[in-house]
């Protein structure tokens, strides 16, 4: 409690602060929360911009299967069932080299092309998007070359290669 005593009479006026004390209180939990709000809402931005492109280079290879499954299944059974061991080589060989999306993509995601300490430097941005260019034409080289090697693999030990997944 405060106690003021008006100018104008003697006698004091009693305010009870309680109340006010109270508004105060939930006015900085409702801030604090609010801030917590936001950093949490930027955090799952930060998570999302990085899962969700890795998310879809995972799921590229079952859906490529289940519409290879869909297409060959129209043919015959038999061009069914000899697709299977098919789909099971490329999966191999397509998760073998996963890292690489992977770590693209995480690259990409994680280096921003807007500045972090400062958003008026052009520079830094520059530099972030010069960055980024080079980290995906390089993957997409290394996929080049990564993927003609393992194609010209497969076609030419493709009987070997069969042998081992079982299929004589």
């Amino acid at each position: 409690e405060i106690i003021f005593e008006k100018e104008l009479s003697s006698s004091p006026v009693v305010i009870d602060t309680s109340d006010l004390d109270m508004a105060v209180r939930k006015s900085k939990n409702d801030s604090s929360s609010s801030s917590s709000k936001s950093e949490t809402r930027n955090m799952v931005n930060e998570i999302a911009a990085i899962a969700l492109p890795s998310l879809g280079g995972m799921l590229l290879d079952p859906i490529m299967s289940l519409i290879d499954t869909a297409c060959v299944g129209q043919v015959s059974t038999t061009a069914l069932a000899a697709m299977a061991p098919c789909t099971s080589i490329f999966q191999f060989a397509f998760f073998a080299f996963f890292f690489l999306s992977a770590a693209t993509t995480n690259l990409v995601a994680s280096n921003p092309p807007e500045s972090v300490y400062d958003p008026n430097d052009t520079n830094e941005a520059n530099g972030r998007v010069d960055f980024n260019e080079r980290v995906v034409s390089n993957a997409a080289g290394l996929a080049l070359v990564l993927g003609t090697i393992v194609t010209t693999f497969l076609v030419k030990f493709s009987d070997p290669v069969l042998k081992l997944a079982g299929i004589p």
